[in-house]
């Protein structure tokens, strides 16, 4: 649900160092390339 009146909010996703793996390395480095992504405001 849409909140229009209330201020962007801010999220990250995070994973335990313990369960990192080459496939979660690779979507980290893919995430990094691609860069910051513009909110929807549909």
């Amino acid at each position: 649900m849409p909140i229009h009146d209330a201020p962007p909010g801010r999220w990250a996703l995070i994973w335990r160092t313990a369960g990192v793996t080459e496939m979660i390395l690779d979507f980290v480095r893919a995430a990094r390339e691609v860069g910051p992504v513009a909110p929807n405001t549909d």
